[in-house]
């Protein structure tokens, strides 16, 4: 015998008052009130909270909705830590590489951070409207930093900014002064300044001076040493015969000088033979020696101090012999001796 399909519908209904229980929904659009009944043939999303499944919320605007948390903080974070090695394509902050500046966007759009093509971010100091005159309408310029350009001259105050200029300028201790620029036989006129040589005279700085040509000129100095003598002396003395071993007594020595001040400015030495030579000043009698020298047979001596300030005595003026001395030793053990002796004196 054939199999026999059949087929019976079913309703639900209430049994106690055989009304419709349930429907089956069409679910073709959003919205569907909640407590609609009926068969609902569909795949509601469900979420389990630990315990229990409950509905996956959301609204008609924004769609699904999901909770950040109390804060609604989203920590988004690499796998490489700061000063680690760059692996693992860790997510990195960057822009748009390029070498010319990304075009305008309209306001309020999304603009990418510029960067050169080694990594480095471009900035372009601008106003809001990107304008050169936008910027200094934004006062964004800046001219503070150096002193305006002034016309120089003398007696300049020391700038408390950086000075604008390069003219070759020098400190009068007081005030700055341009310096002068001259060529041979140039006036230097009243209030001209300058670089130039200069000496102390022991408490102020003087300036060093030439002649006409050029040439250095130097001023001798009264008590200098070299300026000429008001009554320059000059005494040949001599001594014949000097026995080997002896030493002279008054054969050499100056004229008496008693109540004089005299400076020995010199004395030329010889002798025939090898001899000792002791220079004295004698005041009434009584020598004190200057310096003692020796020379060779035949060897001449020209003796001057190291300033005649070392040598300039004032003698008394008594009845003993008041002048300078030389007392000559023959050193030859067997032969007489001539000694020579010039005496410069001067007053």
């Amino acid at each position: 015998m054939a199999d026999v399909s059949v087929q019976t519908p079913i309703k639900i209904v209430d049994p106690t008052t055989d009304t419709l229980e349930a429907a089956v929904l069409a679910l073709s659009a959003d919205n569907v009130v909640a407590t609609t009944e009926g068969l609902v043939v569909a795949a509601f999303p469900y979420w389990f909270d630990g315990a229990t499944w409950d509905r996956a919320l959301g609204d008609a605007t924004d769609g699904l909705l999901v909770n950040l948390g109390g804060n609604n903080d989203v920590t988004v974070q690499g796998s490489v830590a700061h000063d680690d090695i760059d692996a693992d394509n860790p997510i990195l902050i960057g822009g748009h590489a390029n070498v010319a500046a990304p075009a305008s966007v309209a306001e309020n759009d999304i603009a990418r951070a510029w960067f050169n093509l080694n990594g480095a971010q471009m900035m372009t100091l601008t106003a809001t409207d990107g304008t050169i005159a936008g910027v200094t309408a934004a006062g964004l310029n800046v001219d503070t930093e150096l002193a305006a350009a002034l016309a120089l001259g003398d007696a300049v105050a020391n700038p408390t900014t950086a000075p604008v200029g390069a003219f070759l300028m020098g400190y009068d201790g007081t005030d700055w002064q341009r310096i002068w620029g001259l060529i041979d036989g140039d006036t230097v006129a009243a209030g001209m300044t300058g670089f130039g040589m200069s000496g102390s005279d022991g408490a102020n700085d003087q300036l060093i001076t030439t002649d006409a040509s050029g040439h250095l000129q130097v001023d001798v100095l009264t008590g200098g040493g070299s300026d000429t003598p008001a009554t320059p002396v000059v005494l040949d003395t001599t001594i014949a015969a000097l026995a080997a071993g002896v030493e002279s007594t008054t054969e050499l020595r100056t004229a008496e000088e008693g109540g004089n001040t005299v400076a020995l400015a010199g004395i030329d030495l010889a002798s025939s033979v090898a001899a000792r030579w002791e220079i004295t000043q004698v005041d009434n009698d009584v020598s004190a020696i200057i310096t003692i020298l020796f020379t060779q047979s035949g060897q001449s001596l020209l003796w001057r101090p190291p300033h005649r300030a070392y040598t300039t005595v004032t003698f008394g003026a008594t009845g003993g012999f008041d002048g300078f001395q030389v007392l000559g030793t023959n050193m030859d053990t067997s032969e007489a001796a001539d000694l020579y002796a010039t005496f410069y004196t001067e007053d």
